[in-house]
């Protein structure tokens, strides 16, 4: 009896479909309770979606219930909060559980990474690996455990581009189911991240490029009839607007004034440095230093050259992802330098780290190219690239196990539980971090204006009816350069009511 060959591939196929996501999933579990934190985390941002989503959970409507006048809500993308708000009223108001939404998103965002990168590259093999190097990459797996948006993104633009890639590039697109999940999944992209508009961008650049005019007239047209409830809204909202943040010399200094042209192109210059040398090989592994050194500039280079290669020899759809990883790249470089850090990198690091994955593979194959062996090894010998990830794994999983908050967050959160055993329930306090005190104090919280005018910042206190205000001793804060000497400035009108030392927290009546 004959045996066919192709029956033991098509086996060996489906075995490694079904697997290599077994596989994925038995090595998540674990990792993510080992890496699972349950404080809150001190960026402040996770606190603010977590109050916006309160307020949608509560039916109060998508407005700021930390206010005393309870205006809506303006600057920040109801996706989010809508996602949280379905969490506590479905599941727990716990922290906890918010937390573990985004760890389900996490894993579906592998998953479906694993099948993205596998049409891309056409090598199952290869997709495994790039996909086993996200799920351990450190900086994705700690905002898996926190109440942010950047994994829900992850997800629904993961799914946004494998829709997007599986789309029959001559079929109807009205009879093409793949055609709406693409389409659902970009416009709720652009709803928890305004930076969804790259995916946008690199969509309609691919769709140009590709002279599908049909195609991207429904997309643009769908696209704007889609999100312009939220334009306009945006539009007669009180305060400043992304755009205008982003036109500042520094958001957090805004006595500085506007950018001019000299400025932008100065923010391109080091913000490619910084990206290149620092941001992209930080994002993958976790071993920048604090000195831009010869070595870091190697490495980065390195590492710019390896991802360009694979971004290159991408079996398919290579056009759309050069123009996503573009468009999102484009919006960094222009970014205020005061916002840096990986966090703004994680939704493209995957497609980076695939692209760096299939370079290196590509580029280690080469010498075989020159001699008789046809057959090209496993990818699989690049799974000794997941050593490099466990140093950086090791320190997540400390942060989240043993690490604590410093003593002036410590003191920070004593201070907003004193306030609420010890003051009127309508009492409003003003703060530097207003979302995280209203999360302990259950009071009406504002911020002071960032102005080193005295008297306005007093008249500014005056309007908000302000009843107290925390003196705090947080890092990067605005509360010396501005409140203390407003306060210096004019004693008798502060009087001390709490403190707290090492260090000094102080709660002034107003």
């Amino acid at each position: 009896m004959h045996h066919d060959p192709r029956a033991n591939t098509a086996v060996s196929g489906i075995a490694s479909r079904f697997l290599y996501p077994l596989i994925l999933l038995a090595i998540f579990v674990p990792t993510y309770v080992l890496i699972f934190d349950t404080k809150l985390d001190l960026n402040g941002d996770n606190a603010r979606y977590y109050v916006l989503g309160k307020a949608l959970s509560l039916g109060k409507g998508y407005v700021d219930i930390h206010s005393s006048e309870a205006g809506r809500a303006a600057n920040v993308p109801p996706g989010y909060p809508a996602l949280i708000g379905l969490v506590l009223k479905l599941v727990s108001s716990d922290f906890a559980a918010v937390k573990i939404a985004n760890g389900v998103f996490f894993f579906l965002s592998i998953l479906l990474l694993f099948f993205l990168f596998k049409y891309l590259s056409t090598n199952i093999h290869l997709a495994f690996v790039g996909a086993l190097m996200v799920l351990l990459n450190g900086h994705l797996l700690r905002y898996s455990t926190l109440m942010m948006s950047e994994v829900p993104f992850l997800f629904f633009s993961t799914s946004a581009l494998y829709a997007f890639v599986k789309i029959k590039p001559s079929g109807n697109l009205a009879r093409d189911p793949f055609f709406y999940l693409f389409l659902a999944a970009l416009i709720c992209s652009f709803y928890i991240r305004t930076a969804g508009l790259a995916l946008l961008a690199g969509v309609a650049l691919a769709l140009v490029l590709g002279k599908k005019w049909k195609f991207l007239t429904v997309v643009l047209t769908s696209y704007s009839i889609l999100i312009l409830p939220w334009i306009l809204r945006e539009k007669t909202s009180p305060g400043n607007t992304y755009i205008d943040q982003l036109l500042q010399v520094n958001p957090y200094r805004p006595e500085l004034g506007q950018v001019g042209l000299s400025d932008i192109l100065a923010r391109i210059f080091t913000n490619a440095q910084r990206y290149i040398v620092r941001e992209i090989p930080n994002g993958f592994f976790n071993f920048a230093t604090g000195d831009l050194g010869a070595i870091e500039w190697l490495v980065g280079i390195g590492i710019t050259l390896a991802i360009v290669g694979g971004l290159f020899k991408l079996e398919q759809h290579r056009c759309a992802i050069a123009t996503y990883l573009a468009a999102a790249l484009g919006i960094l470089l222009v970014w205020p330098e005061s916002w840096f850090g990986v966090r703004f990198l994680l939704p493209i690091v995957p497609l980076l780290l695939f692209c760096l994955l299939n370079g290196t593979y590509h580029l280690l194959c080469l010498p075989l190219a020159r001699t008789a062996i046809k057959r090209k090894p496993s990818p699989l010998f690049l799974l000794l690239f997941a050593f490099l990830s466990l140093p950086h794994l090791q320190h997540v999983h400390a942060l989240a196990k043993y690490g604590r908050d410093p003593d002036s967050w410590q003191n920070y959160f004593e201070i907003a539980r004193w306030v609420k055993h010890n003051t009127a329930a309508h009492s409003i306090v003003c703060c530097r971090k207003p979302f995280m005190f209203y999360l302990f104090s259950d009071r009406f919280v504002t911020t002071y204006q960032n102005t080193p005018d005295a008297g306005e910042l007093i008249a500014d206190l005056r309007r908000k009816g302000v009843d107290y205000l925390v003196i705090d001793n947080l890092e990067y804060t605005t509360t010396h350069r501005y409140l203390i000497p407003a306060i210096e400035k004019n004693p008798d009108k502060f009087t001390l009511v709490h403190s707290l030392k090492n260090p000094d927290t102080w709660l002034l009546e107003f």
